[in-house]
């Protein structure tokens, strides 16, 4: 239940902070005070994250997958694999040893001694986990059940709207609008996702 409330603290402040991940600093910051291990919080929360861009990622990719690629310009299919690259590249950074060792060697260039040290901490967190993790597959798991319940949710209110608009059309749209929040041009990247989702509707 206490790290359930640290979850819903870092949700509120998500609303009231630039992007949609300002939260997260919150949460770390709860979590440090609580356990007093920031650098287990700090790696803790890069895995959730890690695990539902996975998992939505995924879903949008079947959707575009059933739906062909030509419901979409081709901005926004450059745009989606860039960040499917990204995604990659994070997963590899945080959950192999070759990218825990870069991070640590880039950090090493920052002037600033306590980013190092910080940097090192955090990796050595994440240096207890493995992609063949029971913990991580269960969470992996859990993530595709959250991330399918949102698309489920766009998909009641396009129902709701009589909007002619298929299952797999808002699971291909769904990663597109979420991943837009992350731009710091919003609080809480309000307005950002629906701007995104009339864009992506509109060019279908």
């Amino acid at each position: 239940l206490a790290l359930y409330g640290h979850y819903l603290v870092g949700m509120f402040f998500n609303h009231f902070l630039p992007t949609s991940l300002g939260g997260d600093a919150v949460k770390a910051v709860r979590l440090h005070a609580a356990t007093e291990a920031g650098a287990v919080a700090v790696s803790t929360i890069l895995l959730e994250r890690l695990l539902g861009l996975i998992a939505m990622l995924v879903l949008g990719l079947a959707g575009l997958a059933i739906v062909g690629v030509q419901a979409f310009p081709a901005s926004v299919l450059a745009a989606a694999a860039s960040v499917s690259g990204l995604v990659l590249a994070l997963g590899v950074v945080i959950l192999s040893a070759r990218g825990r060792r870069l991070v640590d060697r880039v950090s090493g260039w920052v002037p600033l001694p306590v980013v190092p040290r910080a940097a090192r901490k955090v990796t050595e967190a994440l240096a207890q986990v493995s992609w063949g993790d029971p913990a991580l597959t269960r969470g992996l798991a859990l993530s595709f059940v959250v991330q399918g319940l949102n698309v489920a949710v766009y998909a009641a209110l396009a129902r709701a709207l009589d909007l002619e608009l298929g299952l797999a059309f808002l699971m291909a749209c769904y990663p597109l609008a979420t991943l837009v929040t992350l731009l710091p041009i919003a609080l809480g990247g309000l307005g950002v996702r629906e701007s995104a989702l009339a864009l992506l509707f509109e060019s279908s």
